[in-house]
């Protein structure tokens, strides 16, 4: 065997061990990744909130999604409306969105979703 082809083989099987690797994470998340795809789907804009945003939503009776709380670090996704945006102060020059990619680089976030009448 030419060192070309062992360079080879040492490449298709770090392929495959990365790839059995990511099987079996995806396989012990249980559909949690599918949950929270599925959230951010429904979602028009997100928005990144402080402890104290966080905890001023759930006085309002928001409870987190139970998706973002299985996740290690927990993320706090909220399904807001827009007047739960009014009573952060969030309306207007004062919203924080944040960009798809960067989503779970936040613990708290606020999910408005496509049609904010719906509710949870």
């Amino acid at each position: 065997m030419t060192e070309a082809m062992r360079k080879r083989v040492r490449a298709v099987r770090s392929q495959a061990s990365i790839r059995r690797f990511e099987y079996r994470q995806r396989n012990l998340a249980k559909g949690t990744w599918a949950k929270v795809r599925r959230e951010l789907a429904l979602t028009e804009r997100v928005f990144a909130l402080s402890e104290e945003e966080a905890t001023a939503l759930e006085a309002r009776g928001r409870s987190p999604l139970p998706a973002g709380l299985v996740l290690h670090p927990q993320r706090h996704l909220y399904c807001i409306c827009e007047e739960d945006l009014a009573a952060l102060g969030l309306d207007g020059s004062a919203q924080r969105p944040v960009a798809m990619d960067t989503v779970l680089d936040h613990a708290h976030l606020a999910l408005l979703p496509f049609s904010a009448k719906r509710d949870r």
